[in-house]
């Protein structure tokens, strides 16, 4: 994976000197010294977290995946434990979780054709209207516009979460600008979730005059 060089840049870290300093354990083992960030212990949480103000703008970075998944990023995080999750449980899913204090809700999940392993490349990117686009490898894969936090303008932490020894994250890049432009967006009516809401109730009403009509021939 390359490491990119942003112009608006506010911090990064791609491990090349072999330690993580800045960074601040906050439970379980971790070491840089393989140029990327390993967690060393399994069946526990390893959590590790950095000062990070950007509330808005586009965070990137690497995850190494094994059959357990690529463990979790938390960006824009408040010293309350308000912000956003990508949680990456599985080799084929990563789902974005909204937190706020002690509650975590689950926005958005997307699943994988395939599953997931080795390096793979993530940006998240989101604007001042609170439209959140994940890019996994360059690809589009999650675009929503979550409309509770559009007032939300506070960060004070990047957080990395693994259960799993095997599992890393590497070249990190945070920016205060939306660094990728993403394509226009397909308003709620033509959406994949709406279309498929629209099928399920025309199914229902089909099912329900067939069963009128049934019970008329019958009388």
């Amino acid at each position: 994976m390359t490491f990119p060089c942003k112009a608006a840049t506010v911090w990064s870290d791609d491990f090349n000197d072999g330690n993580y300093s800045g960074w601040t354990v906050e439970s379980g083992m971790f070491s840089a010294e393989e140029k990327n960030l390993n967690p060393l212990l399994d069946g526990d949480s390893n959590i590790i977290y950095h000062s990070s103000l950007v509330a808005k703008g586009t965070w990137s970075f690497d995850a190494y995946f094994t059959a357990f998944g690529g463990g979790a990023a938390e960006f824009m995080l408040t010293m309350d434990n308000y912000g956003y999750e990508l949680e990456m449980p599985y080799a084929n899913m990563i789902q974005l979780y909204r937190m706020a204090g002690p509650d975590q809700v689950r926005v958005v999940y997307y699943t994988f054709q395939k599953s997931l392993s080795g390096w793979q490349h993530f940006d998240i990117t989101r604007d001042s209207k609170g439209r959140l686009c994940i890019y996994h490898n360059g690809t589009l894969v999650i675009d929503i516009v979550d409309i509770v936090d559009t007032s939300y303008s506070e960060s004070q932490f990047f957080v990395y979460i693994a259960l799993n020894s095997g599992q890393a994250i590497d070249n990190i890049v945070v920016s205060n600008t939306v660094d990728i432009e993403p394509p226009p967006q397909i308003p709620f009516y033509m959406q994949t979730w709406f279309l498929t809401i629209l099928a399920i109730v025309g199914v229902v009403m089909v099912v329900a005059v067939f069963t009128v009509f049934l019970g008329r021939r019958k009388t």
